[in-house]
């Protein structure tokens, strides 16, 4: 069993899961002694700051989630709490965040008791504090609500895209977009999809086409292209569906890498699969599935997925508190383009405090990060030398 070597680093707390910091292996970079705790989601990373968010608040508040910030300097890293979510106004916890490459700001969604909206946080220009700032707040009914939709907003060319919930029982999903007219910011719903509840969107490729997942009521689940045509309006077509048969339970995380392959996670209550949607070629007009891996049935099974370094992809296994801790691994394509890709272990947090891990996503430095979260503590922030 891997013991935690701790550091008091100022505003952060730096605690060892490796022998060395330099060498290969993790280590915590923040423990949320203070301010929210319970990370969640993904992180958005920048050259020398990540982004993320908390479902909770701290003893003194009665925050239902924070969005922190963490910046490295001089080999430490130091952890702010940019904003706080009340649970007694009518606000609710915070959902996954995406940062602006061009201007730095933070856009997410928040999950409130009436429809959810879209917020963002304006990064000062010298010193100062962040400001927020509500984009959106949806209305219900035909205006659809966020329903809880986990999945970070597309940011491009200084407008937002996303998915919400078509109706207000869940069934459909709307892709919309948010653009300034200058004098405000206006909703458009660019497409609807019938049937399902949207668990994921991911984009945009060369042609500017998004793509949707969705799980249907029963199990089973679809993947969808929407693409913008003339007259500004988007088509919707399915390119994949998953019955709710075997270990084809639902359909999870989309992944969207430069040469336009989609991946994704397909699951069940026992394992999850990992999936390829290569677009269509040769003239043959149907995108081809491929299951490209299975991944150990160990813990709860895949809790996330994403672009790694290279062209490889990474995924965290979930573990069970009781018997094993949990486990980054990666995903390597076969060096000829065909044949099976490869599983490896990343690393294996084994038990302890703060070793279930909820996400991973590759950083700065050639860095991968991450969240765990535990249920005996505040959760924390990973930093992983593969």
């Amino acid at each position: 069993m891997r013991y935690f070597h701790c550091l008091a680093s100022g505003i952060a707390l730096a605690c060892s899961l490796a022998p060395s910091a330099h060498a290969r292996g993790a280590k915590l970079i923040d423990t949320f002694s203070s301010g929210g705790y319970s990370p969640y989601y993904g992180l958005a990373a920048t050259q020398n700051a990540l982004y993320g968010v908390t479902s909770s608040g701290n003893a003194k508040n009665d925050a239902c989630g924070t969005v922190f910030q963490l910046v490295r300097g001089h080999g430490q890293w130091a952890s702010t709490t940019l904003q706080s979510f009340s649970c007694g106004n009518g606000s609710g916890e915070p959902g996954p965040v995406a940062v602006d490459s061009a201007t730095g700001d933070v856009w997410g969604s928040l999950f409130s008791g009436s429809y959810g909206e879209v917020f963002r946080l304006v990064k000062p220009k010298r010193g100062g504090t962040w400001s927020y700032e509500t984009i959106y707040r949806f209305q219900g009914g035909t205006d659809g609500n966020l329903n809880a939709i986990a999945s970070p907003l597309l940011l491009q060319g200084g407008a937002a895209f996303g998915i919400a919930a078509a109706t207000d029982n869940g069934d459909g999903v709307e892709f919309y977009s948010l653009t300034n007219t200058g004098s405000g910011w206006q909703k458009t719903a660019l497409a609807t999809i019938a049937a399902g509840e949207g668990t994921s969107i991911a984009g945009f490729d060369a042609a500017g086409d998004a793509y949707i997942s969705t799980y249907l009521t029963g199990g089973g689940g679809d993947v969808y292209q929407v693409a913008p045509q003339q007259g500004g309006t988007w088509g919707v077509t399915r390119i994949a569906q998953f019955k709710p048969a075997g270990d084809q339970y639902g359909v999870g995380t989309l992944v969207l890498n430069a040469a336009g392959t989609v991946f994704g996670l397909a699951t069940d209550i026992v394992r999850s699969k990992v999936f390829a949607l290569t677009p269509p070629a040769g003239g043959n007009p149907a995108w081809t599935k491929t299951i490209i891996a299975t991944p150990s049935k160990r813990g709860y099974g895949l809790t996330s997925l994403a672009l790694g370094l290279g062209n490889v992809l990474v995924g965290t296994i979930y573990g069970d508190q009781d018997a094993y801790g949990g486990a980054a691994l990666a995903l390597t394509p076969p060096a000829n383009g065909s044949g099976p890709w490869t599983s490896t272990i990343l690393w294996d947090f084994n038990r302890g405090p703060d070793t279930n891990p909820l996400s991973i996503n590759a950083g700065p430095h050639g860095l991968y990060y991450g969240v765990l979260n535990n249920t005996y503590d505040n959760g924390a922030v990973y930093e992983l030398k593969p």
